[in-house]
């Protein structure tokens, strides 16, 4: 269509809820009106059939909407939170997965909200992964963007300023070669690997981790260790070839046998040598390179919906009405996020297409947005009287998704 147009009204603020620093939460009913050509999605089940009905020009259709304006504040921070489990990625409930956060790292989570798409169908050799980047708290767990579901990695620096990475970008953001740092629990010593699945050379450590194969499993094989060989149990996510992330204690081996939950670190260097020891803690992972340091999170993201203050064309399913999840960032820094429900038109959601998507996020007054995965995924929790509490109604029920971005505050004392 040559002139897409749009129209967006709000009809009613049904809830509003204001959080720590000034955050606002709103319950909004609204209608969307657009000539954007596409179809409406979804049945009476919720499901993500798409139907054979064209979207009527002259009509608005109801819509409802649930929202976060966050002021900036240095004070607060964006995470990524996901769980971990047997060295795999596991799917879990947004709140359980902001509870189990805060239980951790003693941060105190007020909102949270669906994310990254993710190997849903566990098709990758190494299954469950979500399709972005995945960095919490200086561990950098993923460092590749794989999948079908990707438009870029949304990065959060030190001054909450939200920058856009293509893909082509994201993929030149690490290190070609990953580090291994000796942990207490801080980093108290690091080396560099000079090779990943190949013998090092006089004075280089070597890394050595199985990646599945098809069957989604890895098979044991012998390692034959050109130096001195350690063998570390712990948590080891072989995301892919160049992708790798290990965390576990150096322990004794009778075997030298790379399972699924076991790397080998081949070292030839006097200097490592004599340094660590068994028992110690020790992580392996892609570091990002110097002039990126800065960044302290990353979000994946599918379709820019907004790029200074404009409508992009989207590739995908954006001609289309469902579930969304939306970030908007305004011109002051503020963060705007969203989530509208869909597939479930007697209901009165719709859900919407990109065009829709564009016209809700100006209406926020945001100049670049993005979208996160939608459709079941799409969901809104916020913290009130200490419980968390999803604010949006899920088409298919609340989904366990791979991971979330949450809005946390000062450390708990």
């Amino acid at each position: 269509m040559n002139n897409p147009k749009t129209d967006f009204k709000i009809e009613k603020i049904e809830e509003e809820i204001i959080l720590p620093y000034n955050i606002k939460y709103q319950k909004i009913k609204g209608a969307t009106k657009t000539n954007y050509e596409g179809t409406v999605a979804g049945n009476k089940m919720g499901e993500a059939n798409i139907s054979n009905d064209m979207i009527d020009v002259n009509k608005y259709y109801s819509q409802n909407i649930v929202a976060l304006t966050i002021p900036h504040n240095l004070d607060l921070k964006f995470k990524q939170v996901f769980k971990n489990k047997n060295s795999s990625w596991e799917r879990e409930h947004l709140d359980i997965l902001a509870e189990e956060y805060e239980q951790e790292t003693g941060e105190e989570v007020i909102a949270v909200i669906n994310d990254d798409f993710f190997d849903i169908y566990r098709i990758f050799p190494f299954p469950g992964q979500p399709d972005g980047l995945v960095i919490q708290n200086q561990n950098n767990y993923k460092t590749k963007s794989y999948g079908n579901h990707m438009s870029g990695n949304l990065g959060v620096d030190l001054n909450n300023n939200f920058v856009s990475f293509s893909l082509e970008e994201s993929d030149n953001l690490f290190e070609k070669l990953p580090k291994i740092d000796i942990l207490s629990p801080n980093i108290i010593k690091s080396f560099v690997i000079t090779s990943v699945n190949e013998k090092p050379k006089q004075g280089e450590i070597a890394l050595y981790f199985g990646l599945p194969g098809d069957d989604q499993k890895v098979k044991p094989k012998e390692i034959e260790g050109k130096g001195k060989l350690y063998s570390v149990k712990g948590l080891i996510l072989p995301n892919g070839k160049n992708d790798f992330y290990g965390k576990g204690k150096i322990t004794k081996s009778t075997s030298s046998s790379l399972k699924e939950d076991i790397f080998f670190l081949d070292s030839l260097s006097k200097h490592f040598n004599n340094f660590i020891k068994e028992g110690d803690l020790v992580r392996v992972q892609y570091n990002l390179k110097e002039e990126f340091k800065d960044y302290y999170a990353f979000f994946g993201y599918k379709g820019i919906v907004l790029k200074n203050g404009e409508f992009t064309e989207m590739d995908g399913n954006f001609k289309i009405r469902h579930p969304r999840t939306i970030i908007g960032i305004k011109e002051n820094k503020d963060v705007v996020l969203v989530v509208v429900d869909g597939r479930r038109p007697e209901q009165g959601s719709y859900g919407v297409n990109g065009l829709e998507m564009a016209a809700i996020m100006k209406n926020f007054g945001c100049v670049n947005a993005y979208n996160f995965d939608g459709g079941g995924s799409s969901a809104l929790v916020i913290k009130e009287k200490n419980k968390f509490v999803l604010k949006n109604r899920p088409c298919e029920g609340p989904r366990k998704v791979i991971n979330a971005l949450v809005v946390t505050k000062k450390v708990l004392k």
